[in-house]
């Protein structure tokens, strides 16, 4: 009901989410350890290579940094944020999985 009731301002924050998402995405792609799956969505969805640490491990150390993310079992749901937010979220996993090893070719 409030989304109804604030229509416009929702409406507004669309083509900063699309924005958003791409970016996030693109940034993503680039970690090796993980596979970013397209998304028409206001999340991202991501899994890790065979051969790195659990999905649960990650999810925890995200959530522990303050990160909003959800375990789906299968992957990782991302929800888009603000630019800063978005910015973060890509410092903190990059920061987690420093020291992981890329996997093998």
């Amino acid at each position: 009901m409030l989304a109804l009731t604030h229509r416009q301002e929702f409406l507004a924050t669309i083509p900063e989410t699309l924005r958003e998402r791409s970016q996030l995405i693109h940034r993503l792609s680039q970690h090796p350890t993980l596979q970013v799956w397209p998304s028409a969505a206001n999340f991202v969805y991501l899994q890790l290579h065979q051969g790195q640490p659990s999905l649960a491990w990650l999810c925890q150390q995200l959530k522990a940094e303050g990160t909003l993310v959800r375990h789906t079992g299968g992957g990782l749901r991302i929800t888009i944020g603000s630019p800063v937010e978005n910015r973060r979220t890509c410092d903190r996993l990059s920061k987690i999985l420093e020291p992981m090893p890329s996997p093998a070719a």
